[in-house]
C-alpha cells in the first residue's frame, strides 16, 4: 500500500490509518468483519498541499461534487487516481463513508482498490483519497452504437454481479450501478471493477434518492421518490440497475429515459409486454433470445420484493443472448438488422431478384402487375423472411402468412378450376 512508503509523506498520512486497520479478505465476511464494515470511523484528516505532494498528469473527469485526477506521487513515483470531493458540497461524514466503504470492499477482485491515503487539500477546498488506475477507463467509454459483443457483456455481467453479491452479503447496497461506475482493465472485458461508493448505504437504511444518479438506471421505487423522501435501501435496486446496464451494453443505447409509464412511452411499452397485455416485444429487446428476455423480465420487475438476487445473471451465462443473424451493422433497429441490404442487390440480395423473374412457359397471359407463379420452392427462398420467421417462432408466435406459399396455392387453385362452357348454339 502507498501509506507505507516515503518518509515525510508517510508520517502525514498516519492520521487516517485507524480508519483502515483490520481489512478483511475478499471472501464472504465473517460476523466480526461484517460488523466492522458498518462502523465508519471519522479520524482527523491531515492537511496537505496537493500540488506539492503530487504531479497532476491530467483530469479524468469532473462532476457536480467531485473531480477525478490522474496523478503521480513525487516521493514514491506511484501513479494513482485522486478523487477530490468538494468540501462545501459534500458533508464530511459522506466523504468518510465513501472512503471507508471503498477501502473495506477493496479485497474483492472486482472492486476498485482504494489505498490508505486520505487528506484535506485546503487550497483546492477538497477532501481527497487515492485509488488504483484503470488503464482503459470506464465501460461507457467502450460502448459504441450497436453495443458490445455478447461475450464481453457476459463477462461484465458476471464480474459485476459477483462484486454486488459481495456487497449484499456484507449488508450494503451500491445504489448507483451504471456503466460509468464500471472500470475496465482489458479490451475483452475479462477484468472489470466496480467503483464509486458515494451512494452506498446499509441494507434497510432510510435514504433519499441518490444525488446526480443515472435516471435511466434508477428502479421505480427510487425514481418515483419525491424530493427529500426517504426510501428503504434494498439490494433489489442494484439488480434493476444491473439489468438496465446489460441492455445498454448489448444495444448501445438505454431502453428508456426513465422508468415512468406515464412519462416515457418506451417504458410504457415494456410494461405492457411484461404484463402480457401485448405479444409485441419492445424495440430495445427484439434482438434478444427468449432466455435473455426471461432474465430481464425477472430482474426488471417493478416490485422490488419480487426481483431475484443479482446472482440470477449466472443462470443465463451459458445461453445465447442474441437471436441468430440478428446482430447487424445497425443493432439499434431490429428491422434494419433483418431487412438491410446493399443498393445493388436490394434488401433481399441478388438471389431474390433472380427468383422474381417471370418463369418461362406459364402462358395464360398473366398480368404484369401480378406476382408470377413459382416453378419450384428454391426460387421463392427469401432469407430475410426466414430470419423473420425464426424470430417470430422464438417468441412463440407462429404465422402462416407467406407470400410465396399463398401465391402458389392461389395459382394451383386457378389451374384446377374447371369453368363451365356455355353452349349458345340453340340461342338460349
Amino acid at each position: 500500500m502507498l501509506a507505507g512508503r516515503g518518509g515525510r509523506w508517510r508520517g502525514r498520512c498516519n492520521a487516517v490509518s485507524p480508519l483502515i486497520l483490520g481489512a478483511g479478505s475478499a471472501g464472504p465476511p465473517s460476523p466480526d468483519s461484517a460488523g466492522s464494515i458498518h462502523r465508519v470511523l471519522q479520524p482527523a484528516l491531515p492537511e496537505l498541499d496537493l500540488h506539492e505532494e503530487y504531479d497532476v498528469i491530467r483530469s479524468l473527469g469532473e462532476g457536480c461534487f467531485a473531480r477525478v485526477l490522474l496523478a503521480q506521487h513525487r516521493a514514491t513515483d506511484s501513479t494513482v487516481v485522486l478523487k477530490a470531493v468538494h468540501c462545501e458540497l459534500t458533508p464530511l461524514k459522506d466523504f468518510y463513508r465513501e472512503f471507508h466503504y471503498a477501502y473495506r470492499l477493496s479485497p474483492h477482485p472486482n472492486v476498485l482498490k482504494a489505498y490508505s491515503v486520505a487528506f484535506r487539500a485546503p487550497q483546492e477546498q477538497c477532501l481527497v483519497f487515492a485509488t488504483e488506475v484503470a488503464p482503459l477507463g470506464d465501460l461507457m467509454g467502450l460502448v459504441r452504437p450497436g453495443g458490445l459483443p455478447e461475450s464481453h457483456v457476459k463477462r461484465v455481467a458476471q464480474q459485476i454481479a459477483s462484486a454486488l453479491h459481495f456487497m449484499h452479503t456484507s449488508g450494503l447496497v451500491h445504489r448507483d450501478v451504471k456503466p460509468e461506475n464500471i472500470l475496465v482493465w482489458t479490451p475483452d472485458c475479462s477484468l472489470v471493477k466496480l467503483c464509486d461508493f458515494g451512494c452506498t448505504r446499509v441494507v434497510g437504511e432510510l435514504a433519499t434518492r441518490p444525488r446526480g444518479a443515472w435516471a435511466t438506471g434508477l428502479p421505480p421505487e427510487l425514481s418515483d421518490a419525491v424530493r427529500n423522501e426517504r426510501v428503504t435501501s434494498k439490494p433489489a435496486a442494484d439488480c434493476w440497475s444491473l439489468a438496465v446496464s446489460i441492455v445498454l451494453c448489448l444495444t448501445g443505447s438505454p431502453p428508456w429515459r426513465t422508468p415512468a409509464a406515464i412519462a416515457d412511452p418506451s417504458y410504457r411499452a415494456f410494461r405492457r409486454w411484461q404484463k402480457r397485455r401485448t405479444a409485441q416485444v419492445p424495440n430495445a429487446f427484439r434482438r434478444f433470445t427468449p432466455r435473455l428476455l426471461r432474465m430481464l423480465k425477472r430482474m426488471l420487475e417493478p416490485h422490488p420484493e419480487k426481483r431475484p438476487a443479482v446472482t440470477e445473471v449466472n443462470k443465463y451465462l451459458k445461453d445465447p443472448w442474441f437471436l441468430e443473424g440478428s446482430k447487424g451493422p445497425s443493432p439499434s433497429s431490429s428491422a434494419h438488422a433483418i431487412f438491410a441490404g446493399t443498393p445493388s442487390t436490394g434488401p433481399y440480395g441478388a438471389a431474390f431478384g433472380a427468383a422474381r423473374q417471370v418463369p418461362q412457359g406459364m402462358g395464360m397471359g398473366v398480368c404484369a402487375q401480378c406476382p408470377p407463379a413459382p416453378t419450384s420452392g428454391a426460387e421463392w427462398y427469401d432469407p430475410a423472411k426466414g430470419r423473420l420467421r425464426h424470430i417470430l417462432s422464438s417468441y412463440g408466435l407462429e404465422t402462416t402468412v407467406d407470400e410465396g406459399t399463398a401465391t402458389r396455392r392461389i395459382w394451383d387453385w386457378v389451374q384446377s378450376c374447371e369453368l363451365p362452357v356455355l353452349d349458345n348454339s340453340d340461342g338460349t
